[in-house]
């Protein structure tokens, strides 16, 4: 019975990142019709965040007990798919340090979106065409499951007054607190390191 479990399980998973899959490829196809710059813009940030959601469905299928998923391997594939979204591969280098091997599967779809939406942000933001620099992404345990995530950039850093914030950013930034509470969680950003540093503290949920 237990084996019959985990291949429905496991194809639970294989169907479902399937289905975000084709919602990307909808999204995708739609914005081909669409003239509005901002508008096209919105459609790229969504599937970005459909294809966050697929790839934790994608590391679920392929991992031998279905319940949790290597995290370090989950951000580095995150992080190079934003990467070569914002055609900034060449110039911005990434720095992913996780003392933690797994976390729960319904710890890791926020968590993951948490991490979409702040590097999105960096990349966009953070570096310009001429300058190089780095995200960094760093996870470690504080006890009593509870857990400290470091992430952030050594760019130009962003105002907390930024049009940035105020336009395209407002449904991100309400997004990751609301991401965040969902963790149990809380958020404070770093004014005295360059770029945008955030530390986050949240729980690894139950399933």
């Amino acid at each position: 019975e237990r084996d019959t479990n985990a291949v429905l399980l496991r194809e639970v998973h294989h169907r479902v990142k399937n289905n975000l899959q084709i919602i990307v490829s909808l999204l995708s196809l739609q914005s081909r019709f669409i003239t509005d710059d901002k508008l096209v813009h919105v459609f790229d940030e969504v599937q970005n965040r459909v294809r966050s959601m697929s790839l934790i469905h994608q590391k679920m299928y392929q991992s031998k007990d279905l319940s949790t998923v290597n995290i370090a391997e989950y951000i580095n594939d995150l992080s190079e798919n934003l990467l070569k979204t914002y055609n900034l591969s060449q110039q911005v280098k990434l720095e992913v340090d996780v003392a933690v091997n797994r976390f729960k599967s319904d710890t890791l779809t926020p968590l993951g979106l948490i991490i979409n939406e702040i590097i999105s942000n960096a990349l966009k933001y953070a570096f310009t065409e001429e300058t190089a620099g780095t995200i960094f992404v760093e996870i470690k345990s504080l006890g009593n499951g509870r857990y400290r995530m470091v992430i952030g950039d050594d760019g130009v850093g962003l105002p907390s007054t930024s049009g940035h914030e105020s336009e395209s950013g407002s449904f991100g930034t309400e997004l990751i607190h609301a991401l965040i509470e969902q963790l149990n969680g809380t958020i404070v950003r770093d004014t005295e390191q360059k770029g945008t540093v955030y530390r986050i503290d949240f729980e690894d949920l139950e399933d």
